[in-house]
């Protein structure tokens, strides 16, 4: 940016890093005994028995929030101002990012709970 005075540069790279993010979270789905959302969440709800198809859904989630983003960013960047730009980056991003995140902590814990109330329901069964 610096070296070619080409603002575009700076604006790619939000893109390029939530890309590279979902592509991650992509490549978790083979590689590894757990997905990164498993082991990016999974301490937030310790104990919690969920389970694992609700975390390949979430992951997946994951994968289509991160390609969302980065091609949010890229339509921010090429049809508004700078200034709109800056502040979707430094404010709409991080925002947008945080009510998904929190989103799907509640919706683990209520799943977490479900399993638990499913699990002591089978065991006061037999």
């Amino acid at each position: 940016t610096l070296v070619l005075h080409n603002q575009r540069f700076i604006q790619w790279k939000v893109t390029v890093f939530y890309w590279l993010a979902g592509a991650a979270f992509l490549v978790s789905f083979w590689v590894g005994k757990e997905t990164l959302a498993q082991r990016s969440l999974g301490s937030l709800i310790p104990g919690a028995r969920i389970p694992q198809a609700l975390w390949r859904r979430l992951n997946g989630l994951w994968v289509a929030v991160a390609m969302l983003m980065g091609g949010l960013n890229l339509l921010i960047a090429f049809n508004a101002s700078e200034k709109a730009w800056v502040y979707f980056k430094a404010i709409g991003l991080p925002a947008l990012t945080f009510v998904f995140m929190a989103a799907q902590v509640f919706w683990l814990a209520r799943q977490a709970e479900r399993a638990e109330a499913s699990s002591n329901s089978r065991e006061a069964s037999t």
